[in-house]
């Protein structure tokens, strides 16, 4: 395996939960709605995904977009639980987290695709 499909695999698995970050950010995601029939199966997949992704953005650490995403998705796993903490310490159950929190989660969640994109789509070539 090369190191630039490695970097593809590394790139490919920070795609699955932030697709599961601007889902449930952006999408009703109540039961029995297709948000939440699109949302369970990619959180299981992210929940694969992350570690995958982190183990090769420490491999290449020398790729600047690679720890990036791992930082990024590290700050978006603690929005998400301190939504949701959030949330249950105040007793009220929501289809999103709150304002501050989606809108923090959809700043995120672009800037990495931005990133994912700038890999597959420009810096791929040259390595």
């Amino acid at each position: 395996m090369t190191a630039r499909s490695k970097r593809d695999i590394a790139y490919g698995c920070f795609i699955v939960p932030w697709a599961v970050c601007l889902v449930g950010a952006t999408v009703p995601t109540d039961i029995g709605t297709p948000g939440f029939f699109v949302l369970v199966p990619l959180m299981i997949g992210s929940l694969a995904a992350m570690p995958i992704g982190i183990f090769y953005s420490i491999v290449f650490w020398r790729d600047g977009g690679l720890p990036l995403l791992a930082i990024l998705t590290i700050v978006m796993v603690v929005v998400v639980v301190t939504g949701v903490y959030d949330q249950l310490a105040h007793s009220r159950i929501a289809d999103s987290l709150g304002e501050p929190y989606d809108t923090l989660l959809v700043v995120t969640g672009v800037l990495s695709l931005i990133l994912e994109a700038s890999w597959f789509l420009l810096r791929r070539r040259r390595v």
